[in-house]
């Protein structure tokens, strides 16, 4: 079966299709976290994931589905292997990665433990696009291809997403909700436990953004490098992006002193379009645009975020958080359970962590309840509405994460 969206044709694979997979699923996984975990040294990982993803590309063609996306001008640029919930695939471990069966049955044995206690059920094992082709929606329309399918039969599924954003942004989108508890490696990484029960055939391509693989960008939600730190894509708009510090960079105080204070005459504006826009060199300050930023007053409590301002480096507002991580309807019709926090299933998207890899509090530029008060996302992903004191400072305050606009072309 094929589907048809734009330029981008999506098939079934088959036998004669396995290299080219395996060699995709590598590019994408072979410095994954988790899996940097099983094998810690690069060479000898790049040859034992050889026989593992090939190991989990066959057992979908013989046992479940693997499909893929390609487009006539660069081939394959997608892949996505799904298993039933029965498939067991520790004997072909045991044939094929025999030097590390012990660290690849420990990795298998940490993910059952996760399963879901019902059956059946399908589960979306792996799946990866080429790096050409990111921020084009390939990876959606692959998955929604196959939902689909399952949709028809009542087959509810499952997947374990490899990155907060991703479990709150597009799998959220596609109908998959958290479930259970967070499964924990001990590098410290982290994967997500997630799960769809069948809907109505058809109800997920609503949900997904038309897929052009020649959009003149296709850098959304990828990371990428300027001045010191690395930035996260979260907004391409004609020839300038949105970029999100992907990590809270450092800690500080909202404003010096306890008073009224908005974004637009507080001390952390300030320091970030003077001391901290001044760590950047002549040549990326020419790439840094300073855009007029509407500072919207706190929805749930009307309290004033100040004029419109404008900078070249900023705080997300409340309504720029809900925009590029998920809305949940809380923004507008508030939290039936809490006065002073956002606390739904995208709290996972939003949560940080800072340099030393700890997760942390960072700030934002809306007003809390009253306006000594500043709003913040908590080090657990909820959207403090009522805020912390602009003032504070310590180990428990939150942080910076700025976000600045770049020219993606002179």
């Amino acid at each position: 079966m094929t589907t048809n969206n734009s330029d981008i044709t999506i098939r079934t694979a088959t036998h004669d299709d396995v290299d080219i997979t395996v060699k995709l699923l590598k590019a994408n996984f072979i410095n994954d976290s988790i899996l940097v975990w099983i094998i810690e040294n690069f060479d000898k990982r790049n040859i034992a994931f050889d026989d593992f993803f090939h190991m989990y590309v066959t057992a979908g063609i013989n046992c479940g589905i693997v499909n893929l996306a390609e487009t006539p001008n660069l081939g394959v640029v997608g892949a996505a292997v799904w298993l039933p919930h029965d498939v067991n695939t520790d004997t072909e471990v045991e044939t094929l990665v025999n030097t590390y069966t012990a660290e690849f049955l420990n990795y298998s044995d940490i993910m059952h433990e996760h399963y879901p206690p019902v059956e059946p059920f399908f589960q979306l094992a792996t799946t990866a696009v080429d790096s050409s082709a990111h921020g084009c929606g390939i990876g959606g329309a692959l998955i929604a291809h196959q939902l689909n399918e399952y949709d028809k039969l009542g087959m509810p599924t499952y997947l374990e997403a490899t990155t907060r954003r991703v479990a709150g942004g597009l799998y959220s989108r596609l109908g998959y909700q958290p479930i259970g508890q967070t499964i924990l490696f001990p590098n410290g990484a982290e994967a997500y436990p997630m799960w769809r029960p069948a809907q109505e055939p058809n109800s997920v391509f609503a949900s997904l953004k038309q897929v052009n693989i020649t959009q003149k960008y296709p850098m959304l939600d990828s990371v990428m490098q300027f001045g010191k730190f690395d930035w996260r894509v979260i907004d391409v708009q004609d020839d300038k992006a949105l970029l999100l510090c992907d990590t809270v960079i450092e800690s500080g105080k909202f404003h010096e002193q306890y008073e009224a204070v908005t974004w637009e005459n507080s001390g952390l504006r300030k320091y970030l379009n003077g001391d901290f826009y001044n760590t950047f060199s002549s040549e990326e300050k020419s790439k840094i645009l300073r855009l007029p930023i509407s500072n919207y007053s706190n929805p749930w409590f009307g309290t004033s975020s100040g004029g419109e301002t404008k900078d070249y480096v900023f705080l997300l507002g409340v309504d720029g958080v809900v925009k590029y991580f998920g809305d949940s309807k809380q923004l507008r019709s508030k939290n039936a359970n809490s006065s002073y926090y956002i606390n739904d299933h995208f709290n996972d998207a939003r949560k940080a962590v800072d340099t030393n890899g700890m997760f942390a509090c960072w700030w934002l530029r809306t007003s809390g309840n009253l306006p000594e008060l500043a709003t913040f996302i908590t080090a657990d992903g909820r959207i403090s509405m009522g805020g912390d004191f602009v003032n504070r400072s310590s180990k428990y305050s939150a942080g910076i994460r700025p976000s600045i606009w770049i020219k993606l072309k002179e």
